[in-house]
């Protein structure tokens, strides 16, 4: 999995890279890096595998799409 793009399962709109993988005795977490294309960012964070699941990377077009309805979703939230 490290290498692959993902999406987080909680939040499919969190999207990025597996960056690394440790191993801790029965399971592994993976290391999850935002796509910086994305405006809302977090810190990388150590995820487990069922909390990730392969997606193909959107394009420029579909990331742009997102942001605007990010934006349109909190300015909604920050008006009330």
């Amino acid at each position: 999995m490290v290498g692959e793009y993902v999406r987080m399962v909680v939040s499919p709109y969190k999207m990025g890279t597996v960056k690394a993988a440790r191993y801790e005795e029965e399971h592994t977490s993976f290391l999850f890096q935002q796509d910086t294309r994305f405006n809302e960012h977090f810190p990388d964070v150590w995820l487990s595998d069922a909390d990730l699941e392969e997606f193909p990377r959107p394009t420029d077009e579909e990331v742009a799409r997102i942001n605007q309805q990010a934006k349109g979703r909190f300015s909604v939230v920050g008006r009330l």
